[in-house]
């Protein structure tokens, strides 16, 4: 007999667990899906976990390919087939595995303003609503600006002119925080 459980909800860049318990003689062969991957493990003992790692991706924009393999590795996860070294057993259980992506914030807009004026910009995000993130002027040492909102595009009205970027964001799941202030040309 074969039981799979664990798994969870984790953000891009965090990693999770799927365990396995078996009954019988090992060494066991344990095929198992989450209905977009299939998997195939040989284990020698009792007890094994299934190490789900999206550590790797920590990516400060949505790469393609990493929101891809969250998107393959997400599903509910459970045991095909499973034999042990003299017959096929039965399969129970499942681990629900869920990888949200990090949420992300797009500048656009800006530009010259002279003394008196007003310049405009556009934020853009990506993630699960709703979100907080904290908006900063390079050239400043004061506190940054909070916004909460549950809309995916935020406009802003300033009379300062100034490099702005989100140095902190968050939504439903996830966070991100710029470990840098980026490069202004």
């Amino acid at each position: 007999m074969g039981r799979i459980s664990g798994g969870g909800e984790v953000c891009q860049g965090e990693d999770t667990e799927i365990r396995f318990d078996m009954e019988g003689t090992g060494p066991w062969l344990v095929e198992f899906t989450n209905g977009q991957l299939n998997y195939s493990l040989t284990l020698q003992d009792k007890t094994h976990r299934f190490r789900i790692e999206t550590s790797r991706w920590h990516y400060a924009t949505p790469h393609p390919e990493v929101v891809r393999r969250c998107e393959e590795l997400t599903g509910s996860y459970s045991i095909t087939r499973v034999s042990d070294a003299h017959c096929e057993g039965v399969v129970s259980g499942s681990a629900q595995v869920t990888i949200h992506p990090l949420p992300t914030a797009r500048i656009e807009g800006g530009g010259l303003i002279c003394e008196g004026e007003e310049m405009r910009f556009e934020i853009t995000l990506t993630g699960t609503p709703s979100w907080t993130l904290e908006l900063l002027k390079a050239e400043s040492t004061n506190a940054p600006l909070s916004v909460t909102t549950d809309q995916p595009i935020i406009n802003v009205t300033t009379s300062e002119s100034g490099h702005y970027f989100v140095h902190h964001i968050h939504d439903r799941y996830c966070s991100y925080t710029r470990t840098k202030q980026p490069r202004f040309e």
